[in-house]
C-alpha cells in the first residue's frame, strides 16, 4: 500500500520533539506534503489559518513532495520559525518575501544557519 501518512506522522512526531526542545507554547500546525509546483526554489511553506476544525482555525507547514528525500527537518525548522513568528504576530518576512532580521534572530536561536543568498544567474 501506498501512502503518505507515515511520513507525515514522522514529521508530526519530529515537529512535537522540536517543540519540546525549544519550548513553544503553541499547538501543532497541521503538517502537509505537497508538490511545490511552479515554484522551483521553493522547499515548504507557512500558512495562518489555512484550516478550519468547527469553531477554530488552524495554520499550515508544508513540506514540499520534491524535497522530501533531501532534508525536510530542515525545512521544518525553518516554517517553525515563521509560524513561531507569526503566532507572537512578530512579521519576519518583506511583502516580497524576503526574510529579515526578526526571521534570522530566531531561526539561529532554533540552530538554523542563515546568510544572504547571492543572487542567481539567469533570475
Amino acid at each position: 500500500m501506498n501512502s503518505i501518512i507515515p511520513i507525515i506522522k514522522e514529521l508530526e512526531r519530529i515537529y512535537d520533539v522540536l517543540s519540546n526542545h525549544f519550548n513553544l507554547k503553541y499547538e501543532r500546525p497541521i503538517i502537509t506534503i505537497q508538490t511545490k509546483g511552479s515554484q522551483r526554489t521553493t522547499l515548504g511553506w507557512y500558512c495562518d489559518k489555512k484550516w478550519f476544525n468547527g469553531k477554530k482555525e488552524i495554520a499550515e507547514i508544508n513540506i514540499c513532495a520534491e524535497e522530501i528525500k533531501k532534508n525536510p527537518i530542515e525545512t521544518l525548522i525553518h516554517e517553525m520559525v515563521h509560524y513561531s513568528n507569526s503566532c507572537e504576530e512578530k512579521e519576519d518576512c518583506s511583502v516580497h518575501q524576503y526574510h529579515n532580521k526578526i526571521f534570522r534572530d530566531l531561526a539561529e536561536n532554533y540552530g538554523l544557519n542563515v546568510k544572504k543568498m547571492e543572487e542567481v544567474d539567469g533570475d
